[in-house]
């Protein structure tokens, strides 16, 4: 997230988005996998995460842990 911030400081803001995205898609992996979700276990053996796993695995995660979860991961997204 430093990273993104430093973008953002220099106006380069694709790249602060991208850094942005990045930070946001590694939260939802760990927390899929902290809580053992049907997603993790579809990445695990699937080999790798994609964008419709991760949007998943952030609504399962929020109504868990809160809107905020997916609303996060839906402005990431946009941005990306």
């Amino acid at each position: 997230m430093t990273e993104a911030e430093e973008y953002l400081k220099k106006g380069e803001s694709v790249q602060a988005s991208e850094k942005a995205y990045k930070v946001a898609k590694e939260a939802v992996k760990a927390l899929a996998e902290k809580f053992n979700l049907p997603e993790y276990q579809q990445a695990v053996k699937e080999g790798r995460w994609y964008t419709y796993t991760l949007g998943s695995g952030s609504a399962s995660l929020s109504k868990m842990l809160g809107e905020w979860v997916v609303n996060g991961w839906s402005s990431v997204y946009f941005l990306h």
